[in-house]
C-alpha cells in the first residue's frame, strides 16, 4: 500500500489501483476477524516493534494498526468517490459500509 497509494489513479483500472484495493480488502478481512473475537481492541499497541534479525541493535519500528486502518479506509473512500462519479450507487453504498467498519 505504501508503494501504490501515491501513484494510484482511481479513474483508471491499473496495477497500482488493483494492488491498493487488494491490500485494503485484506486489512478489512483481518479487521472483521479481529472484531469477531472477544479481544479488547483498545489495548492494541499502535506501534509494533519488528526486528529483521535477532539481536539487531536498532529494531525496525512499524506504525501498524492505526496506519493500516487509515490507509485501507482512505483507499475505500477514493474508490467510493470514483463509483459515485461513475453513477454506480450500489457499489458506492457497499464501499460506504466497508468504510464504516473502520470508524
Amino acid at each position: 500500500m505504501l508503494l501504490h497509494d501515491p501513484h494510484v489513479d482511481m479513474s483508471v483500472r491499473d496495477k497500482s489501483r488493483e494492488k491498493l484495493l487488494e491490500s485494503a480488502n485484506a486489512i478489512l478481512h483481518l479487521t472483521y476477524s479481529l472484531f469477531s473475537t472477544n479481544y479488547d481492541i483498545i489495548l492494541l499497541d499502535p506501534v509494533v516493534v519488528v526486528s529483521l534479525k535477532p539481536f539487531l541493535p536498532l529494531p525496525l519500528l512499524i506504525l501498524f494498526c492505526k496506519w493500516c486502518w487509515y490507509t485501507a479506509a482512505y483507499a475505500f473512500v477514493q474508490e467510493m468517490r470514483q463509483a459515485e462519479h461513475n453513477g454506480q450507487t450500489s457499489q458506492a453504498a457497499a464501499l460506504r459500509s466497508q468504510i464504516d467498519v473502520f470508524r
